[in-house]
């Protein structure tokens, strides 16, 4: 399913079901990448935001415009650290289930 900007912003959606649907393997790729699997793991804050802005700025673009039309939003730094946030909580969540 599709869920647009508006959805979430009333709340039909949640955060992380929007941005879930940007994740993909080559995103979680990247994050694992450019973050790293010990330190996702590593993460405390319930935000990730024990790893620096900085860090996830470094990840780069994602998403293509044809992606962020769809859903009635347009490509952020913001919405971009959003994404590689979720990418990052599946990563944690599927080390859990599995380890």
């Amino acid at each position: 399913m599709t869920y647009t900007r508006t959805q979430c912003l009333n709340k039909e959606c949640s955060h992380r079901e929007f941005y879930a649907q940007f994740v993909n393997e080559d995103v979680k790729n990247r994050v694992r990448w450019g973050i790293g699997l010990d330190r996702i793991l590593a993460a405390t804050d319930k935000h990730l935001n024990d790893i620096p802005l900085k860090v996830w700025d470094t990840l780069g673009a994602v998403g293509t415009q044809t992606q962020w039309d769809a859903v009635g939003d347009y490509a952020t730094m913001s919405g971009r650290t959003c994404i590689y946030k979720e990418a990052a909580h599946q990563i944690q969540e599927n080390y859990l289930t599995h380890h």
